[in-house]
């Protein structure tokens, strides 16, 4: 696959992942997103502030969707088998609403697919875990011990592992980790059986994860590639505390 050779050129020379500028940035943002949540957590709304506190974990399987204005996009990923852990706490509005906030270790990303037609298939073989800090927001709508949730993600980045044919390289090689914070639309839904629970939830980021940007023999600019995360989340959680409602 020569685009993918292409790729790794431009990669490795054109795009550093810049660790120094992540350290400035993404504390002051995540301390901004948890003020965020106190102010929510402020209003006088019926039972915002009784949760019923719970622990979870399970598995992402991650993907990297990619786009471009401009350009005939002929990059694709394949499915990585990610994870997820952290705690949630859920409440009620009324009979019918309610929402659930959290905080999760949460991995996303995706690799690049074997090609068999080339001598060495793992020539062009990449892996891209990405470990973020999570905060979904998530309204729910309830029937029964069957849930329907949605609303938005925010995300900081906290790590970035890159491999090449298995083996760990420098994130220098990787157009990823560039990014110190995504937000991501949320979906799925949630089943409830006493204090144990099951959840499945895709989610799709709204803002790029990685730009690769091309340009002719001259240095000048023809396009770009935007990636943007998708992930399909498996979580088994268990309450561990539950608020008395009488």
């Amino acid at each position: 696959m020569s685009h993918i050779r292409f790729l790794d050129s431009l990669t490795s020379k054109l795009f550093r992942n810049e660790l120094t500028d992540f350290n400035k940035m993404h504390p002051k943002f995540f301390i901004n997103g948890l003020l965020v949540l106190l102010f929510i957590g402020s209003f006088p709304f019926k039972g915002l502030s009784q949760f019923d506190l719970s622990i979870k974990a399970g598995m992402n399987m991650g993907d990297i969707k990619v786009r471009s204005e401009n350009l005939l996009v002929d990059e694709q990923y394949a499915p990585l088998r990610l994870w997820h852990v952290g705690i949630s706490g859920t409440t009620e509005f009324s009979e019918k609403f309610g929402g659930q906030i959290g905080l999760l270790v949460n991995q996303k990303g995706g690799q690049s697919p074997l090609d068999l037609s080339m001598p060495n298939p793992l020539e062009a073989y990449w892996q891209y875990k990405i470990t973020y800090l999570t905060l979904p927001m998530l309204l729910q709508y309830k029937a029964g011990p069957l849930s329907f949730e949605a609303g938005p993600e925010v995300s900081c980045l906290i790590g970035l592992k890159t491999l090449r044919n298995d083996v760990k390289v420098s994130n220098d090689l990787s157009f990823l980790g560039k990014y110190p914070y995504e937000i991501a639309a949320s979906i799925g839904f949630k089943f409830t059986v006493e204090r144990f629970f099951t959840e499945l939830k895709w989610t799709r980021g709204l803002n790029t994860m990685g730009q690769v940007v091309f340009y002719d023999m001259d240095g000048v600019k023809l396009g770009h590639y935007d990636h943007f995360s998708h992930t399909i989340q498996v979580s088994f959680g268990f309450y561990f505390y539950k608020r008395n409602k009488d």
